[in-house]
């Protein structure tokens, strides 16, 4: 299920999407656009937490934790990368279609 890029939307409590329809076509497939001479690409659905925001992003096909960190425009030492319930360092690759979660981390003392 993709949000197309640029697109974001607000999840309500218990898990209601508010905004676009997530069920958007997400373009042709990455072999077709390859086999025609385009850059690879690649998107990664988001979510961004505290406030639980979701978009899709594109990046390079050989993209990182840490692109995908400076793509949203935040600050790499701020935030924590997890992929299916597992931390992720910046320098792991990224897959395709996958969903990472993009945490804030707050410290205090």
């Amino acid at each position: 299920m993709g949000v197309p890029a640029g697109d974001v939307q607000r999840l309500e409590p218990g898990g209601a999407v508010i905004g676009p329809d997530t069920a958007a076509p997400r373009g042709p497939p990455a072999h077709l656009l390859r086999d025609a001479g385009f850059p690879e690409r690649m998107r990664v659905d988001v979510e961004l937490h505290p406030g639980t925001v979701r978009r899709a992003v594109d990046l390079p096909a050989e993209a990182t934790g840490l692109d995908l960190v400076r793509a949203l425009g935040l600050a790499p030492d701020a935030h924590l990368l997890v992929r299916e319930g597992t931390p992720i360092p910046e320098d792991e690759a990224l897959r395709d279609g996958e969903r990472i979660r993009v945490v804030a981390v707050v410290s205090g003392g």
